[in-house]
């Protein structure tokens, strides 16, 4: 068990600099996905900001959403198929870009990137190798993530929320 003081301490250190990281994800078909990779960066040691509130769709970021985003180090998007049409989330990684702030992007199956690259078995190739059509839409935040890792996951991990 943690001593108390420390964990005093960590709460007040927490609210005076934020937290590690922003999970950004789509309620559509990401949110459980967030919770359990939210529920688990403690345990390696970091803090974690997940809203699980939401944003009502066509509604501008609220305050609260601007400071959190501003007050993390990190943000991870949870990419997933649900994420691509999503302007809150192409806004929260602007947001972050920025502030000269890191976006690690986590992308799921059926997504399509820059330069007409898609997530497909949980690997990254270009769109005329997969099984998606030439239609299949490009994600709004595409290009904020280009020409950096991009870690690929397969859509069999993610559930409705």
């Amino acid at each position: 068990m943690e001593n108390p003081l420390r964990a005093l301490g960590r709460r007040v250190l927490r609210f005076l600099i934020g937290d590690d990281i922003f999970v950004s994800y789509s309620r559509f078909d990401g949110a459980t996905y967030a919770a359990g990779l939210a529920s688990r960066l403690p345990e390696a040691g970091y803090s974690c900001y997940l809203d699980q509130w939401g944003t009502e769709a066509g509604r501008e970021l609220p305050r609260s959403l601007h400071n959190a985003l501003r007050r993390c180090a990190v943000l991870v998007l949870v990419g997933s198929p649900g994420s691509v049409l999503s302007p809150h989330i192409s806004k929260e990684i602007g947001i972050m870009r920025g502030l000269n702030r890191s976006v690690i992007p986590i992308v799921f199956d059926g997504v399509r990137l820059a330069d007409d690259r898609v997530v497909e078995d949980g690997r990254l190739i270009r769109l005329s190798e997969s099984r998606l059509t030439p239609e299949t839409v490009e994600a709004l935040w595409a290009s904020n993530v280009q020409g950096q890792a991009i870690f690929c996951e397969s859509g069999s991990l993610l559930l409705p929320g």
